[in-house]
């Protein structure tokens, strides 16, 4: 009985298989004891198990065999209990299935834990045409049965292997895979996804929504990578200031961290000291978000590349950037892009590591001349007290003020030195000078103002030619640095009211010239008559030296601009008389 009954089964699955879905028992209902069933409609067909096992009603099973007709495959279980004749059944239909390549499969309970086992049974006299799947396809599977060393393959490149075999076959000739379940065990065919679709007209594979979401996230990693390799370029080895939005974007945020911090500080020698590491909480932070970019950008490209999703791509990413070396990767594609990934990470630290040297020298050429300065102009520096100091010499009664031509020539060299280095490597601007009450940017002011001042009240005693450049010099210097740090200024001053255009007050001049007059500073004309030319020469540079100062905080000396915090201007500290005059 059972044998006749399994034969009887096996003969329509077989001849639907053969006969291009057209059944010999199309709608006919089945004989035995359940010969009262009909089938539920047209297209359906019983294989009730009662003719093999003799079960009841509720065991029976169902095959749509109009999704055979139309080219889809199917798939037909066969449960009982043990010698109900299911072995029987699939021998008889593996022995009809003479036009069908025939693949087994078989599994045992206590063998689920084996990954990919019955697969491996499944796909063993398919392997020879491995190597005409796509190469992903080819590593995947071959980790999996165990012909290839590597990490272990994303279920998805298993399944696309498992069909494109199962295809590249039934091109030829269509498949059957009998496969024997015992108790719970579970094929891991189970593991093809139904994500994918196979098309049998063309035979194309449309991809998933999920894996075409992993290659838009590799080309938005490559750009990240790419936005990762313009800003290290632009600012590490680019000689003049390009605009970056990463650049930018770093030097904002650690900004702003800091004037956060330093907002509710109204002594300037505290905030001082907190701003003090500014310049290198900027370049460490550039160095992590050029690492960091690269990083999410590589990581997004290995995901499609690798086999372990996005785990296996970020320790991919992670160890290869970062020199690590504990992932290896498999595959010619996903090893270009790690060899990438760690020639990135060295090449970016590697320019970071050279572009300090490059950086304090720069900060020492600025601060030698600063601080040569204050032993004339004061600490903090102001422009009236360099006229006074060079006049007075000090206290040695003998005038020095032959030597200032020298000084504005220095002077103009070093405003075009900190303006090419400054604006090439901006994070310059926020280096401190090692003295609280020093800053390069009150230093040059207090330069300018003094020729300035030179200019406009002495002007047959005063070295024009020398005056006039140093001011053109660090004129141009304040608007370019200012331009780099996104300061908007303009590129010349409207002279037709200087007077009125100028923050610095009437009174503050006069203060200037009494201080001035104190040593017997030679003054040529009136200060109402000099203070138009004084304004004229101002309007130039306040406004841009004003920005700059105000952005990095610098020490509020007179005559230097408002600040972040209420306190009052910082005169020069001036030393006691060292001893009475003669």
């Amino acid at each position: 009985m059972k044998r006749r009954c399994a034969r009887r089964v096996a003969d329509e699955l077989v001849g639907v298989a053969q006969d291009g879905g057209q059944s010999r028992y199309r709608n006919a209902a089945p004989e035995g004891p359940r010969s009262g069933a009909t089938p539920r409609d047209t297209g359906w067909y019983s294989v009730g198990t009662w003719c093999c096992w003799g079960a009841d009603r509720s065991s029976q099973h169902w095959i749509d065999c109009s999704a055979l007709r139309a080219g889809r495959s199917a798939a037909l279980v066969v449960r009982g209990e043990p010698g109900v004749g299911k072995t029987a059944l699939l021998e008889y239909a593996v022995e009809r299935a003479a036009r069908c390549r025939v693949v087994r499969a078989s599994g045992l309970e206590s063998e689920i834990e084996l990954t990919f086992g019955a697969l491996h049974q499944l796909c063993a006299g398919l392997l020879a045409r491995r190597n005409a799947l796509p190469e992903p396809q080819a590593d995947a599977l071959a980790i999996a049965f165990g012909l290839k060393v590597g990490t272990p393959p994303d279920r998805l490149f298993v399944g696309l292997a498992v069909l494109g075999l199962v295809s590249k076959d039934g091109a030829r000739r269509m498949a059957a895979a009998p496969s024997k379940v015992t108790g719970c065990a579970r094929l891991a065919g189970q593991l093809v996804p139904a994500r994918l679709v196979r098309r049998r007209n063309g035979h194309t594979v449309r991809m998933s929504v999920a894996m075409i979401g992993r290659w838009v996230a590799a080309v938005a990693g490559g750009l990240l990578v790419l936005t990762a390799w313009a800003s290290v370029v632009v600012t590490l080895i680019v000689a003049r200031p390009v605009g970056n939005w990463l650049t930018r974007w770093v030097d904002r945020l650690v900004n702003g961290a800091f004037r956060l911090a330093t907002s509710r500080m109204a002594d300037y020698t505290r905030r001082d000291r907190i701003l003090a590491g500014q310049a290198a909480a900027i370049l460490l932070t550039q160095l992590a978000a050029w690492l960091g970019v690269s990083f999410v950008g590589y990581w997004l490209l290995l995901w499609p590349l690798v086999t372990g999703g996005l785990g296996q791509a970020f320790s991919a990413a992670g160890s290869s950037l970062f020199t690590l070396g504990y992932s290896e990767p498999a595959g010619a594609a996903p090893a270009a892009v790690v060899f990438a990934a760690a020639s990135t990470g060295l090449v970016i630290i590697a320019l970071q590591i050279a572009y300090l040297p490059t950086l304090y020298a720069a900060f020492n050429r600025r601060e030698t001349e600063v601080a040569l300065l204050n032993a004339r102009a004061g600490i903090p520096s102001w422009g009236p007290e360099l006229l006074a100091r060079t006049n007075y010499a000090l206290g040695s009664g003998v005038s020095t003020l032959d030597t200032l031509p020298e000084l504005y020539s220095r002077w103009e060299r070093w405003a075009a030195d900190v303006a090419e280095s400054h604006t090439a490597y901006l994070p310059l601007v926020r280096f401190r000078s090692p003295r609280p009450m020093s800053s390069w940017i009150t230093a040059l002011l207090a330069v300018l103002d003094s020729a300035a001042l030179f200019l406009a009240l002495s002007p047959t005693a005063a070295p024009v030619v020398p005056a006039r450049l140093c001011l053109r010099s660090g004129f141009l210097c304040f608007n370019q640095i200012a331009r780099a740090m996104g300061i908007e200024v303009p590129d010349e001053a409207d002279g037709s009211d200087p007077v009125g255009r100028i923050s610095l007050s009437y009174p503050d001049f006069l203060h200037a010239v009494e201080r001035m007059r104190e040593v017997d500073f030679p003054i040529e004309r009136d200060p109402a008559e000099a203070w138009p030319d004084f304004a004229g020469w101002r309007v130039n540079y306040e406004r841009a030296a004003y920005a700059v100062a105000a952005a990095v905080d610098a020490v509020p000396a007179l005559w230097s601009g408002p600040r972040r915090g209420e306190g009052t201007a910082i005169a020069p500290i001036r030393p006691a008389p060292g001893r009475p005059p003669r």
